[in-house]
């Protein structure tokens, strides 16, 4: 399932191959699904009386949109955000074309380029590129034998599958871990448009209505003071941050989930400024949430790393 989640496009507006992917692997374990109009998937199950819990991650990646040709190269800008110095000489791959991402003025390899094109080598394959088509990166996986995931946006495809995996072992056995925490109702939501603001977060929030939520995202290793933390081997549980406090009681649920699983944990005080679990909360309810964190490096490039978590 990681080789299929890995090898599966998912830029932000064309998620549709893995929502497909998803529904055929964890439908059969729930309920319903859902797909709303921004591309995210969720699936239900009632499970008795109690609270309704959402457990759920970012299922979009970044990728960059043809905005106009000019002989063999296509113009585009970004969708979602990554470093484009990071990620230069890389292959675009387009419906109808493909390309190498080259900058356009100078180049350094430490500061974002913002005027950068697809050079396809020829005029004729870039006729048939149209304002609006969407480029992916086309980028080989590796998967090490300690378990760390190499590739462009790894740790948003680890998130992916590590929530995946959660819902299937969770799931498998009827979710009897879920009712002993009083949980009467489980959803596990893979969400569009993450890359792009967050925007999906508070659609599938209010469309579910949750009392708890758990995010499952990636942490930037690069951060400051994150790596003294250890958080090689584990999980980060994230608790705080600057626009939102998190609830103890979800905190706890989220480590025995972790504990139930052999996974290694930690603690985590966030000092980021903005989180996908702050949109997550609203709701009518006004979710409790936290987020079960994944240690990545250099996030959404083609250095990421992380360690392929359950």
């Amino acid at each position: 399932m990681l080789s299929r989640i890995l090898s599966t496009q998912s830029v932000a507006g064309r998620t549709q191959d893995m929502t497909e992917l998803l529904i055929k692997e964890l439908s059969e374990l729930f309920d319903t699904n859902t797909v709303d109009d921004l591309g995210s998937l969720y699936f239900t199950k009632k499970l008795g009386e109690g609270k309704k819990l959402m457990i759920s991650c970012a299922v979009d990646t970044s990728g960059l949109i043809a905005t106009y040709t000019d002989g063999t190269k296509i113009n585009v800008s970004s969708i979602g955000g990554f470093n484009v110095a990071n990620l230069a000489f890389s292959k675009v791959k387009f419906e109808k074309a493909e390309g190498i991402l080259i900058p356009l003025g100078g180049f350094d390899w430490n500061t974002p380029i913002t005027d950068y094109a697809v050079e396809a080598g020829n005029e004729d394959a870039v006729k048939d590129v149209v304002l609006g088509d969407v480029g992916f990166f086309d980028t080989e996986y590796t998967v090490n034998p300690d378990g760390k995931v190499y590739g462009f946006c790894a740790g948003l495809k680890t998130c992916v599958y590590a929530t995946a995996t959660l819902a299937k072992k969770l799931m498998s056995g009827g979710g009897a871990i879920l009712k002993d925490e009083n949980v009467g109702e489980i959803c596990f939501a893979f969400i569009s448009h993450e890359n792009l603001g967050n925007r999906g977060s508070s659609c599938v929030s209010c469309a579910y209505n949750p009392d708890m939520i758990i995010n499952i995202a990636p942490i930037d290793m690069t951060e400051k003071n994150v790596g003294s933390l250890d958080f090689d081997d584990g999980f980060a549980v994230k608790m705080l941050d600057r626009a939102f406090v998190a609830d103890e009681e979800t905190a706890l649920l989220a480590e025995k989930l972790l504990d139930t699983l052999g996974q290694k944990h930690k603690r985590r005080v966030s000092n980021n400024a903005y989180s996908a679990i702050s949109r997550l909360g609203l709701c009518e309810k006004g979710a409790k949430a936290v987020e079960i964190c994944l240690p990545v490096k250099f996030m959404s490039t083609r250095g990421e790393c992380a360690k392929a978590p359950f």
